[in-house]
This record gives C-alpha cells, sequence and structure tokens, in this order.
C-alpha cells in the first residue's frame, strides 16, 4: 500500500523493492483496488505488482497475491459495498489489473453494514465456485462475524489489524479463534502504522533483543509473530529497499523461548484472559466480583447498575466520568490496585474488544468477571431511548438539536447510535473470560393486527395522512369518510414527506376544529435516519401520547406498509392497514383492508 498513496511516489523504487522483497523470502503480497491517490488511481497498486512480478522472473512462481473486493468511492471516500454486483464487478477489474485468470486470495475489504453478511459471503464463494479465486476470507470483522462466516462460506483467510499499539482483535478473541480454526491470518499495521512505528524502538525489552540479534527493532517484532504460528502472516507495509528486505528476512530470525516469553510481556503479545479466569474461584469470599452490564443503550443498564451500588458494588460510568472507555480502563485498575473487589460497570461494552481490557485487569488482580447481558429487542430500545428524551423535557429533538445535546446529554443521540450498536453487539461467551453470564431478555412487543371495522372500539386514533388524499374532497371531509367521531377521541394525522407538502398539510389541518385533530410530520430528508420522528421510528406516536395523556396500548394506528405497523407494535398499538379509503371512482369504499 505504501508504495502507491504517498504524494511522491517513485514507480521504479517501488518495483525495485518489490523485486528485492521476492528475492529475500517474501511469497505473499497483500494489495487492494483502493490503493492509490484516488478514483482515478484506481488499482495503481495492483498495476505495481504485475510490472513487478513480471521482472522477478521465475522467482514470481512461489508469490501468491492477495487483494480485495467490496469498496467503492463516494465522494472522496471509500465506503464498504457487499452487493454480489459490486463484488463481481471488483474482482474482475483486479485480474484484468494483475493480468491473470485467477486470483490467488480475494477478501472482503469490510463488512458493509447496509448489506446483509449472508450476501457477501454467497458473492465470495461464487468467485472460489468460478474459478475466479482460489481462496476467499473477510478483513476487519469481529469473532462474532468470523464465526458467522465460517459457517457460511468456505473461508480461509482473514486479515486484522494488531500491533502493541491496536489490540482490539487480540482482546476480542479474534486473533486466537482464527489461528485455532486454521485460516490463514494476516495481520496488517503490525508497527500501528506510520506514525507510530518509530515509538517500537523505545521499548526496552525489543530494542535490547534486537541489539542482541543485530537486526532492526522492527525485524524483531516481525520474527516473533512468525515464531507465535505458522499461520500468522505480518504485512509490514514497507515502503523503501530496506524495509522491504527486512521483511523477508524477518522469518529466518531465529528467537529463543526465553526472548518470546520476554517480548510477549512486554508488548502485550499474549491474550491471558481465559486461562487465568478459569483458574479463579468465583466462591471464595475474599475473590470479589466485577460485575460488566452489556447491552446497547435503553437497554436497561443504569437501572440494573444503580440497583447493584445499593447492594455496596462501586460503579464506573462513563456518562457520569466523562472520558473514554480506556480511561474508565484506568480507573477500574486504579480501584483494584489498592484493594477493592466489589465493582460494576455498565458502559455501553457490545464488542468483546471493548471488554476485553476488563477482562484483563480483572485476571490480573485475581477478581473474577460476572456478566449480566440485557438483551433487549431493538424497538424496545428505541421507544425507551424517546421516551427519556422526551422526559427529560426538551421534547422530541429535531436533528441539529439532537446532534448538539448530544455532546452533553448521555440520553440524547440520534438513532443511528443505537442502530449501530446493535449491528456491532456481541453478545458476551464464557470464552472471554467470565466466570457466570446472567441473561436478562426483553422480547419485542407482540403484534395486534385489526379490522377498520373496529376503529369505534379504541380511544384514540392515528392515522397516516396519505390514507386521507382525496383529489376532489377537502380534509374534513376525508375524516368524516372515516367516520370517526371528533368530538369523542383523540386524532393524530402523521406523515414523513417532504417540507412543501407538509407545510400545505398543516394548513389544511388548520382549518378543523382546534381541538380535535392533532399532526406530527417529519419533513427530514431520506437515507440514514437523522431523526427520531420517520416511521417506523417511534418518535412522532410518543410525543403526541406525551402531550396528550394517551395510553397507546388503547390506540389504533392505520397506515399503508410495513413501517407503520412496525411503529405500531413498537409503541403497543393496534395496527390496521389501509391502502385507500377510496375507490377508483372516487367514493367512500371498502378498499380498507386488514
Amino acid at each position: 500500500m505504501r508504495f502507491s498513496v504517498v504524494p511522491h511516489r517513485d514507480r521504479e523504487s517501488a518495483i525495485q523493492s518489490l523485486v528485492a522483497a521476492i528475492e529475500h523470502g517474501v511469497n505473499l503480497f497483500d494489495t487492494a483496488p483502493s490503493y492509490g491517490l484516488g478514483e482515478w488511481d484506481e488499482h495503481h497498486n495492483e498495476g505495481l505488482l504485475r510490472e513487478a512480478l513480471a521482472v522477478a522472473g521465475e522467482a514470481r512462481e512461489h508469490v501468491r497475491i492477495s487483494t480485495k473486493v467490496g469498496l467503492v468511492r463516494e465522494g472522496a471516500a471509500w465506503v464498504p459495498d457487499g452487493r454480489a454486483k459490486s463484488i463481481r464487478a471488483s474482482c474482475e477489474a483486479s485480474l484484468r489489473a494483475l493480468d491473470r485468470s485467477v486470483l490467488d486470495i480475494v477478501l472482503l475489504h469490510a463488512v458493509d453494514p447496509r448489506t446483509n453478511l449472508e450476501v457477501s459471503l454467497r458473492a465470495l464463494t461464487q468467485l472460489k465456485e468460478q474459478g475466479l479465486a482460489r481462496e476467499i476470507g473477510i478483513c476487519n470483522l469481529s469473532c462474532t462475524q468470523l464465526e458467522l462466516a465460517q459457517k457460511l462460506a468456505p473461508i480461509s483467510a482473514v486479515q486484522l489489524a494488531w500491533s502493541p499499539f491496536e489490540l482490539n482483535a487480540q482482546r476480542a478473541g479474534t486473533v486466537r479463534h482464527a489461528i485455532a480454526a486454521g485460516l490463514l491470518t494476516m495481520v496488517h499495521s503490525p508497527f500501528g502504522g506510520p506514525k507510530r512505528a518509530a515509538r517500537l524502538s523505545k521499548n526496552a525489552t525489543l530494542r535490547g533483543i534486537a541489539d542482541q540479534l543485530e537486526v532492526p527493532a522492527h525485524t524483531v517484532l516481525l520474527a516473533l509473530h512468525y515464531a507465535t504460528s505458522p499461520l500468522l502472516v505480518p504485512l509490514p507495509g514497507a515502503g523503501r529497499l530496506e524495509t522491504a528486505i527486512e521483511a523477508g528476512r524477518a522469518a529466518r530470525v531465529s528467537l529463543t523461548s526465553e526472548q518470546r516469553s520476554a517480548l510477549r510481556e512486554a508488548l502485550s503479545f499474549d491474550d491471558p484472559t481465559v486461562a487465568r479466569a478459569a483458574a479463579l474461584d468465583p466462591t471464595s469470599k475474599d475473590a470479589g466480583e466485577i460485575v460488566i452490564l452489556v447491552g446497547i443503550q435503553a437497554s436497561g443498564k443504569s437501572s440494573l447498575a444503580r440497583t447493584l451500588a445499593e447492594q455496596g458494588y462501586s460503579r464506573l460510568n462513563r456518562d457520569e466520568r466523562g472520558g473514554t472507555l480506556a480511561g474508565i480502563a484506568k480507573e477500574l485498575q486504579q480501584r483494584l490496585s489498592v484493594g477493592e473487589r466489589r465493582i460494576v460497570l455498565d458502559n455501553t461494552y457490545v464488542t468483546r474488544a471493548q471488554r476485553g481490557r476488563v477482562l484483563e485487569l480483572a485476571a490480573q488482580f485475581g477478581v473474577p468477571v460476572r456478566a449480566v447481558y440485557l438483551n433487549i429487542a431493538l424497538e424496545v430500545a428505541q421507544v425507551r431511548a424517546v421516551q427519556r428524551m422526551l422526559e427529560g423535557g426538551e421534547g422530541l429533538l429535531q436533528p441539529e438539536a439532537l446532534r448538539a445535546a448530544a455532546k452533553h446529554n448521555p440520553h440524547a443521540f440520534p438513532p443511528m447510535v443505537l442502530l449501530r450498536a446493535h449491528r456491532e453487539l456481541e453478545a458476551p461467551r464464557l470464552d472471554e473470560g467470565y466466570c457466570a453470564i446472567d441473561e436478562q431478555q426483553t422480547p419485542r412487543p407482540a403484534e395486534r393486527l385489526v379490522d377498520l371495522t373496529q376503529v369505534a372500539e379504541f380511544e384514540a386514533v392515528a392515522i397516516l395522512a396519505d390514507c386521507l388524499a382525496h383529489p376532489s374532497l377537502p380534509l374534513a371531509e376525508s375524516l368524516a369518510a372515516w367516520r370517526i367521531d371528533l368530538a369523542a377521541k383523540p386524532l393524530l394525522v402523521f406523515a414523513w414527506c417532504l417540507p412543501e407538502a407538509a407545510t400545505q398539510l398543516q394548513a389544511q389541518l388548520a382549518t378543523l376544529p382546534a381541538l380535535s385533530v392533532d399532526s406530527a410530520l417529519c419533513a427530514h430528508g431520506g437515507g440514514p435516519p437523522l431523526c427520531w420522528c420517520r416511521p417506523p421510528l417511534p418518535g412522532l406516536l410518543l410525543a403526541w401520547a406525551q402531550q396528550r395523556g394517551i395510553a397507546l396500548e388503547r390506540c389504533l394506528v392505520i397506515g399503508t406498509g410495513p413501517a407503520h405497523r412496525a411503529m405500531a407494535r413498537a409503541v403497543g398499538a393496534a395496527f390496521s392497514l389501509c391502502r385507500s379509503v377510496y375507490d377508483s371512482s372516487g367514493s367512500s369504499a371498502n378498499s380498507a383492508r386488514k
């Protein structure tokens, strides 16, 4: 990558370095279509490899190339695109750029949150089945995603970030799992990236062993990877002739068992959590207990943490203290070092990597860890998130106000924050190092579908504006066609529409009896939701219920599609499906249907 992304590139020097690497034993090159200076520069790196292999002659027979698919250019950035047609097109373009009929290894560059992972894996599998790729794999994935990928596709390789400065893949158990599964495990950025690489030489243990062996410190770190497992392959990202040669030499550097042990301890290279946790005795009176609450936002962690605090647990919470999870870990270490042994942590520890540091510290001080998994349906958490916002007295915040409030109010956040946490959530498992796991499950609400003829049975009605639209009738007559007694029950007209349409609808509603009809309109644009008021998110209904004192379980929601149905289910309301209240002749029809 480094040969293609620096602003002042030297093609001749890059090819010379690649050829020298081959001559010194490098037999795996990792590349990607996106390694270049911009969209116009796509496949630059693959082109360099093609030229270098042509120069290398017979030595190239032992070289394998790993390239990637699943990224597309959007503006100034590369973004994941895991759709089948994108994966296929990228693979075919790489075949042309590398001048090959088959690719050695094809990796999904990043998991696309907008595409079901199963779809991407099926597309990768087809590349192998059709002879376009000998092996397939995935980059930058969680341990849970890796397990799923193994079930769905014949993957044989992964690529992960792992360095003394980036330990998430190790703490999550992803490295351990990949090697145990027999997967080729490529480690990108083993030195921590260009900006951190120089700091490695300051590590006394690494520098001392490098001096003993008379090799650079970075070569020793690469040698440690090779000594750990024959499946573990570091990708040093060389950008100069000297470092390319060292990448090849590192595999021939021999480390003694004492040197390996010293390096692993100095560089946090091992993951001792599981072994140490298994040796802990949670029944010992002196052992204490760390409780880590696992769940997405609005899953009930704060309430449970307060209960445990009342039972004598010391609480560590980022919302109260501010800062980062790393800062919380430092505070945990300090408390453990002075003898505290009953601590509860209720931050949003949705991934194994985020929880890993807590488990490491607990093992270091001999304290057992119990996980409480608050397994909540996403739609229930969304309802709770909006309710907390409304209870804060600021009302249903609009996107700009929501972003501003999120800076100081942990209970006010955009819906994408919750959606992202739900997508990344990895349920806790004993192999992380817990002594016990308790699960508290909050299922999705039951769905209630009713016929429109039952409208009189409900205390309140929320109806989609589209159900009232008719070109030749005023809004008041459209409402009358539903036989809804405006004087007897609250009525909400809701919609997601363009700002101009929202203005027109509000003007029409203003002509109706002032206290009879309310409106709740979302006029925000498409794409990822920036607000809580776009169906199926529950903001419009919850804000109306709070304003009017309405019990939504006694409310009927009338809408035209799955989004409105999901919105009704989330808040506990009944739902009736209506395509149109009028038939093609314009008369009141019985086309309203369940």
